[in-house]
């Protein structure tokens, strides 16, 4: 019995002592050659395309075997995700930036037509590259409202990365999002439909700006049918300024002050009878429209008017004169990134008289709510009124 009883004890404890070889050996090789972990993410959600590279002169070249003199010009990276697609152009010929003085120049592009009449994305950049500015030091940014804007600007950035003489735009960055598609023209300023579309606008400069922004520590917001900078040294005054967010002001035509966005003073509220509905959330009843309060608001065009009074200071004709607004338009926008990151951005609803019952308030909505939100975080909102964009009349 005792015999039979080792013989067994014997085979066990072998099994034993094969088993916990083999386990150490396995936990060995996988050391070695891990084991890939399979993935639950779905599959539709996001698909990078592989990175192309775009090498003027050399077709047929195996991108592989390039030493540093045969790098490629660019890169293109895509970005299929479920909502959006995202392409980035990346420019090889820029070795370095100052990456203290880069600017992230960021514009919403509704149609085609957003350029205004006669005018194509090329003249758009052309603007941009007006400005006097190191380009080396800009990277770009555009939304794209429709598919056939997005393919055109697609193939322009690629020429214009592939024709360009000199290193300018180290990054451009596109963005094509259908479900922020808006079906309002850019003329359309009636009171009935600025809710919804200074909503969609909203989101859509905060979508482009959170897809595009690094570490650009400014930020320029240009309208696209803005066609000209008298002063194109503005950039270089906006930065040197050191003030947080500033705006020029915007002449159209005849009119000396076009972007009535811009002010500081106060503002009608609504009554109690529009309180009321604002409570019970019946905003097909509400008929609020935010406007001045007579002699109590200062507008870009009353420095024009200070300029001609005869005891006026000289001061006030310095081309970086400025003066401290509590609100700002969007044509063209100035801030120092930091106040992005901190959570300030285009509010999509009107901010202004929110409370927890109802679903938004009644003024402050997109760049009106940019020097609100700001101000809280101890930013303040400037205009340099001496220096004009021009606006397509």
């Amino acid at each position: 019995m005792s015999k039979r009883f080792n013989k067994y004890l014997t085979i066990t404890l072998t099994v034993l002592l094969c088993f916990a070889f083999s386990s150490k050996l396995y936990s060995k090789y996988t050391e070695v050659y891990p084991v890939p972990e399979t993935s639950n993410t779905a599959s539709d959600s996001k698909i990078i395309e592989p990175i192309k590279t775009h090498n003027e002169g050399n077709e047929g070249h195996d991108p592989s075997v390039q030493n540093d003199e045969e790098k490629s010009q660019y890169q293109q990276v895509t970005t299929k995700a479920k909502d959006f697609t995202k392409d980035v152009f990346i420019n090889n010929r820029l070795k370095s930036t100052r990456s203290q003085q880069s600017v992230l120049i960021v514009s919403s592009l509704a149609n085609g037509n957003s350029f205004g009449s006669g005018r194509s994305f090329e003249d758009f950049v052309n603007l941009i590259r007006s400005l006097k500015y190191d380009r080396r030091e800009v990277n770009l940014a555009f939304f794209c409202g429709t598919q056939d804007l997005y393919e055109s600007v697609i193939t322009e950035t690629q020429k214009m990365f592939d024709q360009q003489s000199e290193s300018e735009f180290g990054r451009v960055t596109l963005i094509r999002a259908p479900f922020l598609d808006s079906p309002f023209k850019a003329s359309e300023h009636s009171p009935k439909v600025q809710r919804k579309r200074r909503r969609l606008i909203a989101r859509a400069r905060n979508f482009i700006l959170f897809s595009a922004l690094e570490n650009e520590p400014y930020t320029l917001f240009l309208d696209a049918d803005v066609e000209k900078f008298d002063n194109p040294e503005m950039l270089e005054h906006f930065i040197s300024s050191g003030k947080d967010i500033i705006v020029p002001r915007v002449q159209r035509g005849k009119l000396m002050d076009y972007d009535k966005n811009s002010w500081r003073g106060e503002r009608k509220t609504p009554s109690p009878q529009e309180l009321e509905i604002m409570d019970r959330n019946e905003w097909s009843k509400f008929k609020f429209i935010p406007k001045d309060v007579p002699g109590k608001m200062y507008h870009l065009g009353d420095h024009l008017k200070q300029l001609k009074s005869p005891q006026s200071d000289p001061d006030l004709a310095r081309p970086d004169y400025t003066v401290e607004l509590d609100s700002v338009g969007g044509a063209v926008l100035f801030m120092k990134s930091l106040i992005f990151k901190q959570g300030v951005i285009f509010p999509p609803y009107y901010i202004i008289g929110t409370t927890w019952q109802r679903e938004e308030g009644y003024d402050g909505i997109e760049t009106e709510g940019i020097c609100y939100a700001a101000k809280i975080l101890g930013y303040k909102c400037w205009a340099m009124p001496n220096m004009v964009a021009q606006h397509v009349n």
